[in-house]
């Protein structure tokens, strides 16, 4: 039985995580690992209208690491998704 490995990843307003599942023959979905990095996108957003400088070096720098993990993990692909904070950008 082939098991193929996926995650995904969110965007919040307060977090950045990535959860990865692993995928069974018989489309059974198993939850491997969460991970999460606190980043107060919204802070920005709700106060100014918009994301500063320095929170999106820091964002792109998550999404690196996360990317970084994929690729040693040999995932199969990843999804992103945002919550509510795509309204502000």
């Amino acid at each position: 039985m082939k098991i193929t490995t996926f995650a995904a990843i969110y965007i919040g307003s307060y977090e950045v995580s990535m959860k990865i599942f692993e995928i069974s023959g018989r489309r059974k979905i198993h939850a491997v690992d969460y991970l999460r990095s606190r980043l107060e996108l919204g802070r920005d957003a709700y106060n100014k209208g918009i994301i500063g400088y320095q929170l999106v070096e820091e964002l792109c720098q998550i999404l690196k690491e996360f990317h970084l993990i994929s690729i040693i993990l040999n995932l199969l692909s990843y999804n992103l998704l945002t919550g509510s904070i795509e309204n502000f950008i």
